[in-house]
């Protein structure tokens, strides 16, 4: 293999992937912070790790959609501390004039699943932390295309793992 062709080679997919994670960045340094309100329901994934697994509280009643729908849950632009949905449906029924800030998931058997539902713990934390405490909240970051990631999880306001360690949880 000549140099031209493995310069390509390397040059190439370097090269996407530099641009797919400048996007990454640009995208979630633009995203608004918002922080919504968790409720347990199955404390950790045995399959996964140390993860804590819970439901967003969006605030809504029941959700009737048809498994694997696409769903838009609209957030309104406040500057509450806890933000609930102002609206849940149909993504192509979502109103961009009313619904700019919105978090893309898909209908599930348990209610929204938008890629948020689940938050990494150290393993010397798992035994303090075997349930999701009451009080619980996470913070996102929210793109205007509707992509989350959650960036944080509190108990009360305090970091979930300082809280840990108030309960009795010893760090290695």
């Amino acid at each position: 293999m000549n140099v031209r062709a493995a310069l390509f080679v390397v040059v190439i997919p370097v090269g996407f992937m530099a641009t797919w994670l400048l996007s990454l960045v640009v995208a979630l340094t633009q995203a608004q912070e918002v922080t919504l309100a968790v409720k347990g329901y199955d404390p950790r994934d045995l399959l996964s790790g140390h993860y804590l697994r819970y439901q967003v509280d969006y605030g809504s009643g029941d959700l009737s959609f048809s498994y694997g729908e696409a769903i838009c849950v609209c957030l309104p632009q406040t500057s509450e501390a806890t933000v609930q949905a102002s609206w849940i449906g149909e993504c192509n029924r979502r109103d961009h004039a009313t619904c700019p800030l919105f978090i893309k998931g898909v209908a599930s058997y348990r209610g929204i699943k938008a890629g948020i539902e689940r938050y990494f713990i150290p393993e010397e934390y798992s035994d303090v932390l075997s349930r999701i405490p009451q009080d619980a909240t996470i913070k996102v970051r929210v793109t205007t295309d509707g992509t989350s990631l959650v960036t944080g999880m509190f108990v009360g306001g305090v970091p979930i793992l300082e809280w840990a360690k108030a309960q009795g949880a010893k760090p290695h």
